[in-house]
């Protein structure tokens, strides 16, 4: 595994905190939900660590971090109350309310209750809660979100049930639980990943750059540039990683993210990326950002990643598009991948624009769908 990286961590620091609340906009309500309480557990444990401990009955300041983490609404005068550990009863109420309560507030407010006391479960009680939702029958978003909050508060618990775990369940709790790591413990997550074999870790690339942008998104990015190849570099995760930025961010702090990356082809997939994903919710908004945008590399992949995510629904505009970038290679390219779906959808308009698109002869054969 690369170790180096933390070279870049100078910029594009975010804080997890500041990252949690901005994406509650973007994940599932499922998952916007679990998020928050993990998010707001990490608040107030911080706000606790830095108050002075209170006395013990004995007139002794007291150490126990445990009855700090634990404040009440009620406790208003500060002083320290440790809340008892919830007994198999409770916790097999909440499992059930979890699924069968009357009403969608109730079910999920049970479940909330679940997650906020993982950290304070023992590794049989976590799973034996987690046996008890799957046969009360728990939708695939309370299993991912349960696996998810698993591991970020009991990493390494989570770590040796997946050795119990049967050979066809692994990968979809390695799904779950990977991301939930990455938040807690991004080191290990890591090394987990990079154990994988190379057609499992392609499936679970999203899962992994989800998790380290939960816990720091220039953790995260330095994990992507540092395992990046610069002899061969690879689209796909940055594109991956800039996707799923994008969802968990929005475009707008994605796109100054874009702005402090080093030169070269990765930041360029970035670009392509967060305008692809974009193009896909707002195509005008993207021409309207295009049109204001100064000839540059960047606004060439912006406009690649514009035309990629256009050119499908609308492969006239894409071809027009295509035909501003800058660099020839590039452009080219774009100008053949977009006409081959101009080809697809109506060949005769796309005859007459080959005649004037100044590209070469031979690649008309490689435009025009197979007869």
């Amino acid at each position: 595994m690369k170790q180096s990286y933390h070279r870049h961590g100078a910029w594009a620091l975010v804080t997890f905190s500041a990252w949690a609340a901005g994406s509650l906009r973007h994940e599932s309500p499922h998952f916007n939900s679990g998020r928050a309480i993990l998010a707001e557990e990490t608040q107030k444990k911080q706000v606790d660590s830095h108050r002075p401990p209170q006395p013990s009955s004995d007139g002794n300041q007291s150490d126990d971090s445990s009855s700090r983490a634990f404040r009440t609404d009620e406790d208003r005068d500060g002083a320290a109350r440790e809340t008892p550990k919830p007994t198999e009863r409770q916790l097999a109420d909440w499992a059930q309310a979890s699924i069968t309560a009357g009403t969608p507030i109730k079910r999920r407010l049970a479940f909330d209750r679940i997650l906020k006391e993982l950290s304070s479960l023992g590794p049989s009680q976590i799973i034996a809660l987690r046996s008890t939702l799957h046969q009360l029958g728990a939708n695939d978003e309370l299993r991912k979100l349960f696996d998810y909050a698993w591991a970020s508060k009991s990493p390494d618990s989570a770590l040796a049930f997946l050795d119990q775990v049967p050979d066809e369940q692994r990968q979809n709790f390695l799904a779950n639980m990977l991301p939930g790591l990455a938040t807690s413990d991004p080191v290990t997550a890591i090394s987990l990943f990079e154990s994988l074999g190379q057609d499992l870790q392609n499936e679970l690339r999203p899962n992994l750059y989800k998790g380290l942008i939960d816990h720091d998104e220039a953790v995260a990015t330095n994990y992507v540039l540092d395992s990046a190849n610069p002899d061969r570099p690879d689209w796909r995760p940055m594109d991956t990683f800039t996707r799923e930025l994008v969802s968990n961010q929005g475009i707008k702090a994605t796109l100054n993210w874009a702005q402090t990356l080093p030169q070269g082809s990765l930041r360029g997939n970035a670009w392509s990326a967060a305008f692809a994903r974009w193009t896909t919710e707002n195509p005008v908004a993207v021409a309207e950002t295009l049109q204001d945008m100064p000839v540059s590399g960047d606004r060439d992949q912006a406009i690649n990643g514009f035309i990629s995510a256009l050119a499908g629904q609308d492969p006239k505009t894409a071809v027009t598009w295509a035909a501003e970038i800058n660099q020839s290679g590039l452009r080219e390219a774009a100008m053949i991948r977009a006409g081959k779906r101009y080809f697809h959808q109506n060949p005769a308009a796309a005859n007459d624009w080959f005649a004037s698109s100044g590209l070469p002869p031979n690649v008309l054969s490689i435009m025009k769908p197979t007869e």
